[in-house]
C-alpha cells in the first residue's frame, strides 16, 4: 500500500486531464474529489463522514451516493480513483509529494459555493486555468486551443467546446465571477470586468466580427494568444488544510457517544503528533500500532477521555496504558522469534519486520515509565530459555540495552526500599533489619508496587513511609519474637507461637494499600 509521513496532495496530471475532457468525470463527481481530498490520511484511506461532506456540496443523500460509485467505477492509469476496502473508501486520485513532483494547490475556491454553482464546463475550463501554472504566473494561451479548430493543438487543447462563442461565454462568465485574469496581447494590466467594452475588445483581438469568427486554416499560423491565471485573490489564500487524522478522531468520538468538541486542541495535536512520529519511525506499522492502539482507547474509556482531557492527562492515558502496551506486545513477540518461533510476531496482528524492533524496543525504553519496564520483566520472565538473549554473556541489542534499562529501576527501588525499610524497623526496635529484607524478596515487592503504579507516582525515590510501616508491622504482629536458625538460615518463630519461615504468606496483606 502506498503511505507516506507527508500529507497527500491533489494529482495535478489527474485534474488537467479532466479539464481536457480526458478524464470523464460528472460535475458531482469532480466536485466531491475535491472535497474527499482533505480527509485522505497518511495511507490513502479517507476518514468521510458522508453527513458533513453532503451538507457542503448542497446535494441529497442519492447524488452524493451515485458520485462515490462514480468515482469508484472510474479507472485512470488502470486504477480506480477510489475503492472501498475495509469498511473505508481508499483515494488513488492523490500523491504523496515533498516537491519533486507537481501537485495542484487545494484551493479554497474549489470547495467553494461559486465553484460549485459552475457548470460543468465552466468547471474544466477553471480547472484548465488552475493547470495552467504551478505559481500561477501568467501563462500564454492560443484562444484557438479553446475549442475545436483547425489551428487546435490535440495534444495541449481542450476537447470540450465546440465553438468559439460558447467557450467566450463561459470565459467571460468567470471574469465577472473575478475567478480569473485574463491579459490581452501587448496589455500590461489585464481586462477589467466593469469595462462594459471589454467583451467587445476582446472579440477584435481574437478576430471575432460580426458574430463570426474569422476562417482558420491549418496552413496559417494565425493564432490570437492570451493570458491566462487564477484571480490572485483566490489563490493567495490559505489553501484547505488535510484534516484527516483530527477527522479520525472525531469519528471515533461520535462513536462512542463523545463531544469531541470538548476536547483541548492541543489535545488533538499531541494525537497528530504522535502519529507523524510513529510513522517516521516505522512507516505503515507504525500507523497499523497507532490506529488500533487508539480504536481500544476510545472503545475503552469513550466519556472518561473528556475527563482525562480536563486533567490534561489523556494523551498520558494513551501513551502509557494503550500505546505502549501494544508495544509491549510485539516486543515480547520478537524475543520468542529470536528463540526459534517464527510466527509469533504475525500473531499480534502487527506487520513489524526484524529491521523495526531495534527501534521499537528504544522506543520504548525512552517513552515507557519504570513501572512498564518493571512489568514487562514480568512478561519476559515467563519466556522459556529467555536467558539465552537477555542476560547471557553472548546476548545482544537491543536486548542488551532493553536488559539494562530494567536492571536500573530495579536497582534504584531495591536501593530504596532498602534504605526506608532499615529505617521503619529500627523505628519498631527490630534486629535482623538485613535479613528480613532479603526474606521480603523486593524484587516482587517491586513488581507489586508497579501493577499498583506506585512507582512513578513519587516525588522522591523511596516509597512512601507509610506502606512501609504497614509491611513491617505485619512482620512484627507475626514473627515477634524473631529467632534466627543456625540451621536454615531462616528466621522463624518460637514453636508455642507456631513457627513459620518468613516469605511464604501469600495473603498480601502487609501490602493494603
Amino acid at each position: 500500500m502506498n503511505h507516506s509521513i507527508h500529507n497527500p496532495k491533489l494529482n495535478r496530471t489527474i485534474i488537467k486531464d479532466f479539464s481536457r475532457n480526458k478524464l470523464k468525470l460528472s460535475k458531482t463527481a469532480i466536485s466531491l474529489l475535491f472535497q474527499l481530498a482533505s480527509f485522505i490520511d497518511r495511507d490513502g484511506r479517507i476518514h468521510l463522514d458522508k453527513e458533513y461532506v453532503r451538507q457542503q456540496m448542497f446535494c441529497d443523500r442519492r447524488s452524493l451516493e451515485s458520485a462515490l460509485v462514480e468515482l469508484c467505477q472510474t479507472t485512470y492509469n488502470n486504477k480506480a480513483l477510489l475503492s472501498f476496502e475495509n469498511g473505508y473508501y481508499v483515494s488513488s486520485f492523490h500523491l504523496f509529494t515533498k516537491g519533486e513532483e507537481t501537485y495542484l494547490k487545494h484551493l479554497q475556491c474549489f470547495n467553494s459555493l461559486d465553484f460549485l454553482n459552475l457548470t460543468k464546463n465552466q468547471v474544466r475550463l477553471f480547472l484548465n486555468i488552475a493547470t495552467l501554472n504551478i505559481r500561477n504566473q501568467y501563462t500564454k494561451v492560443a484562444v484557438e486551443n479553446l475549442y475545436k479548430n483547425h489551428l487546435h493543438d490535440e495534444k495541449l487543447g481542450m476537447h470540450v467546446y465546440d465553438d468559439y462563442k460558447s467557450m467566450t461565454e463561459d470565459l467571460f462568465h468567470l471574469i465577472d465571477k473575478e475567478m480569473i485574469l485574463v491579459r490581452l496581447p501587448d496589455k500590461f494590466e489585464p481586462i477589467d470586468k466593469n469595462n462594459p467594452s471589454y467583451k467587445k475588445e476582446f472579440h477584435a483581438v481574437c478576430g471575432y466580427v460580426n458574430n463570426k469568427k474569422n476562417r482558420t486554416s491549418k496552413y496559417l499560423k494565425n493564432k490570437h494568444v492570451i493570458g491566462l491565471k487564477v484571480n490572485p485573490s483566490l489563490f493567495e489564500k490559505d489553501t484547505v488544510k488535510n484534516i484527516a487524522s483530527e477527522t479520525e478522531i472525531r469519528l471515533l468520538a461520535d462513536r462512542y457517544h463523545m463531544y469531541h468538541e470538548d476536547m483541548k486542541p492541543e489535545t488533538f495535536n499531541y494525537f497528530t503528533g504522535k502519529k507523524k512520529k510513529l510513522m517516521e519511525l516505522f512507516g505503515l506499522t507504525g500507523l497499523e500500532i497507532y490506529r488500533s492502539s487508539l480504536k481500544k482507547y476510545f472503545k475503552e474509556k469513550n466519556e472518561n477521555i473528556l475527563y482525562y482531557d480536563l486533567l490534561g492527562k489523556a494523551e498520558n492515558h494513551f501513551t502509557d496504558f494503550y500505546l505502549l502496551e501494544e508495544m509491549k506486545k510485539v516486543i515480547l513477540a520478537a524475543i520468542e522469534t529470536e528463540l526459534g518461533n517464527t510466527k509469533a510476531i504475525s500473531t499480534t496482528g502487527y506487520s513489524f519486520t526484524k529491521v523495526h524492533i531495534p527501534s521499537l524496543v528504544e522506543y520504548f525504553i525512552t517513552n515507557s515509565s519504570e513501572e512498564h519496564k518493571v512489568l514487562i520483566d514480568q512478561d519476559i520472565q515467563k519466556i522459556k530459555h529467555v536467558d539465552v538473549i537477555m542476560s547471557d554473556v553472548s546476548s545482544k541489542e537491543p536486548w542488551t540495552s532493553l536488559q539494562t534499562s530494567i536492571d536500573v529501576v530495579y536497582s534504584k527501588h531495591t536501593q530504596a526500599l532498602k534504605s526506608s525499610f532499615n529505617i521503619e524497623c529500627m523505628k519498631l526496635g527490630l534486629n535482623y533489619s538485613d535479613e528480613l529484607f532479603a526474606q521480603l524478596k523486593p524484587r516482587e515487592v517491586i513488581g507489586i508496587l508497579a501493577k499498583e503504579a506506585v512507582l512513578t507516582k513519587q516525588t522522591q525515590l523511596d516509597i512512601e513511609s507509610n506502606k512501609l510501616k504497614r509491611i513491617v508491622r505485619f512482620f512484627r504482629k507475626k514473627q515477634m519474637p524473631f529467632i534466627m536458625s543456625p540451621h536454615t538460615n531462616t528466621i522463624t518463630m518460637p514453636a508455642t507461637a507456631g513457627a513459620k519461615p518468613m516469605g511464604i504468606y501469600d495473603d498480601n496483606s502487609w501490602l493494603d494499600y
